[in-house]
């Protein structure tokens, strides 16, 4: 029995292999080789970092190393194995579904009783409402486009429903479950398009080394559900592209609308980037670019001309393919590549039909991000605005300088593997067209870097990272499949790489992630006879058990959130305009008083923590070494007093920390 009718036996070899053009040598037989141990590996480098947070929540020595070691410990003995030529496929694909899961755990090791990141927050509130009031599209007044695109809500709610598990279990769940269809989802997506095994598990590699994946891409929030969905419509289009039987291309087909559905209405960023790059790879196989680009300027036109059949350019044309033994693919495939066609404007359709019908106020809460951050980018540009400081936390802590160095470093290494990876891109797959898209959006990364140097900005840079980085990460893979070729197998070849992998994961989690916010924080403090929630959340349970739901209340970032998933409250938070000037200002001034009346408020929380303000950094307990500085640490007196001395205001609650206002009889008779 030959390899390939071996591998055909398997269920895994049956999704993407056959029919790709995969290169013998790269088909080994099929072994689970060092995936079993490479699993205990993983294993041992979560319990280091669970060691880790345990010591970061004692406040002991120690942490921040066994978090460092545990992650690493994680990923290089996995990206050592994975540059190896002789690995088999399944084996393959087995590293990287445990890989992905274990850098999730991390996640779900740093925060096990609650979610705990600012947007988690508000997308609890989506769900929670779901599965009690049964009803979608509820008002969410701090995030109000979040209940507009029900899809995360839904499922999750379902699942609650289905299993009995409450809201928090079920989103686990499910986080995980999205976690392993988007390693699969661009395993073979990267596979079908490189036609090569080591390519694919390449690519999802470097794909695990974007700061955002560790943690961000990991939190209960839509764009978690949406980008792992469109990595599966991603890849049942092209699938479909290399399918032969009408059945199997009506079967993806369909498969793949139903994706694109799902997209729709889990995540706007999402459905719209994804019926932008299927808009444009439609447009350029229409265009016949990769004919262009295979054949030459010269040819195509004069084979144009000369009115040459598909058949005959078939019969005189060979095509490079991208397996890293030189596999051939004839000219038949680019010819009768059809694109995405129909797909493509079912996506922009249904997009837009929802956006127009349902989710309008979408448009108002994108197009002032996207407009403010691009006048600060040219702001800067023109010397007429100030720019952001790198390395610096919204609340001014600047991370340590070898945290700089190694963050600089890791982009100049991946741009360094630029040029490689377009190499071999125009020389094996400029006959795919997704495979061109996927270059783009590698240099693209590079050009919106400019969008981190202002504040406004920054924010669009760090969103657009998380999708045009897909594209790098499959550039990088198909330069280093070149570079770390048969001739480059020893251990110094192999120990340069993993140290290239170990700076570039790094220099991503400590660009992405705020050192104080890696390990855990403490959330509930448990004493012999009972356990203590953090303020805030204690506040907002209070709230709506004590005074009751739906009351109108001004407050802080963090305060806002526990409010708004636990207090179930209407809330003006924040960065709302005119919140910060009224719980901030040491005075109460009329036109204060004329915007509370115009909002109804009734009532105000104020907290003298200052990180409340941090909607990353101010959901927990405050360490008392963070607290030294008092005049850093707290507002002034006469800001947390100004409530208090107005003669009709009563004060309903106070913590010590946190104070409750009742300010309605400030504008009633």
């Amino acid at each position: 029995m030959s390899i390939a009718e071996r591998l055909s036996r398997t269920w895994l070899s049956d999704l993407s292999l056959r029919g790709q053009g995969l290169s013998v040598n790269e088909v080994v037989e099929e072994s689970w080789g060092w995936f079993p141990a490479l699993t205990v590996v993983n294993a041992l480098g979560l319990l280091l970092i669970a060691f880790a947070n345990t010591r970061a929540l004692a406040l002991t020595w120690g942490a921040e190393a066994l978090f460092w070691v545990g992650l690493l410990g994680i990923l290089l003995p996995s990206a050592v194995r994975l540059i190896a030529m002789e690995v088999a496929r399944r084996e393959r694909i087995g590293i990287v579904l445990a890989l992905g899961l274990a850098f999730y755990l991390v996640k779900v090791i740093h925060s096990p009783l609650a979610f705990t990141n600012g947007d988690e927050f508000l997308h609890l509130f989506n769900t929670n409402q779901v599965w009690s009031q049964g009803v979608l599209f509820s008002e969410n007044m701090v995030l109000q486009v979040s209940p507009l695109f029900p899809g995360l809500a839904a499922v999750t709610a379902a699942l609650a429903t289905l299993t009995g598990l409450s809201t928090f279990a079920a989103g686990l769940i499910l986080l995980g479950v999205v976690r392993v269809v988007f390693v699969l989802a661009f395993y073979l997506l990267a596979e079908q398009l490189s036609r090569s095994v080591r390519v694919a598990s390449l690519a999802v590699l470097f794909y695990m080394c974007h700061g955002n994946f560790l943690f961000w891409s990991a939190q209960f929030a839509y764009e978690s559900l949406a980008l792992p969905l469109a990595m599966g419509v991603l890849y049942l289009i092209a699938r479909r592209e290399s399918s032969v039987e009408p059945n199997h291309f009506s079967g993806l087909s369909l498969l793949a609308m139903l994706g694109i559905s799902a997209v729709v209405i889990t995540h706007h960023l999402t459905s719209y980037i994804l019926a932008a790059f299927l808009l444009t790879w439609w447009l350029l196989v229409e265009a016949r670019l990769p004919s262009l680009l295979t054949m030459g300027v010269k040819d195509f036109f004069s084979r144009s001309n000369s009115k040459l059949s598909n058949e005959k350019l078939t019969n005189t044309m060979i095509l490079p393919s991208a397996s890293a033994t030189g596999a051939k693919a004839t000219l038949t495939q680019s010819l009768r590549e059809k694109g995405p066609q129909g797909l493509a404007i079912f996506a922009l359709v249904a997009a837009m039909a929802w956006l127009i019908y349902v989710a309008l106020v979408t448009v108002n809460y994108l197009a002032p991000v996207v407009g403010k951050g691009f006048f600060a980018l040219l702001q800067l540009i023109f010397g007429e605005g100030q720019g952001r400081t790198l390395f610096t936390s919204v609340n001014g802590s600047v991370a340590p300088l070898w945290e700089r160095v190694v963050g600089i470093g890791a982009v100049l290494l991946s741009l360094a593997g630029l040029p490689f990876g377009l190499r071999q891109i125009w020389r094996h797959t400029r006959d795919s067209v997704p495979a061109l898209l996927l270059a783009v959006a590698a240099i693209s990364y590079f050009a919106v870097f400019g969008l981190r140097l202002t504040v406004a900005s920054w924010e669009i840079g760090n969103r657009a990272s998380t999708y045009l980085f897909i594209g790098l990460a499959f550039v990088l893979a198909m330069g280093v499949d070149w570079l770390w070729n048969e001739q480059r197998q020893g251990r110094v070849a192999r120990s340069l790489f993993a140290v290239a992998v170990a700076l570039l994961f790094t220099g991503g989690v400590v660009a992405a992630w705020p050192p104080q916010l890696r390990l855990a924080q403490p959330y509930l403090v448990a004493t012999d006879t009972a356990t203590v929630e953090a303020p805030g959340l204690a506040t907002a349970e209070w709230f709506r058990t004590t005074v009751g739901p739906k009351h109108i209340v001004a407050t802080d970032e963090s305060n806002g959130r526990y409010l708004l998933a636990y207090g179930e409250q209407r809330l003006y938070v924040g960065r709302h305009p005119f919140v910060t000037e009224i719980l901030t200002q040491p005075t109460l001034d009329p036109w204060q008083v004329a915007v509370m009346r115009q909002w109804n408020l009734q009532y105000v929380v104020v907290d003298r923590r200052r990180v409340a303000w941090d909607n990353m950094a101010g959901y927990f307990f405050t360490p008392t070494a963070a607290s030294q500085d008092a005049g850093a640490a707290w507002l002034a007196p006469e800001v947390v007093e100004k409530f208090a001395r107005q003669a009709k205001v009563s004060r309903v609650m106070d913590s010590g920390d946190i104070v409750i206002y009742d300010v309605g009889a400030l504008y009633h008779d």
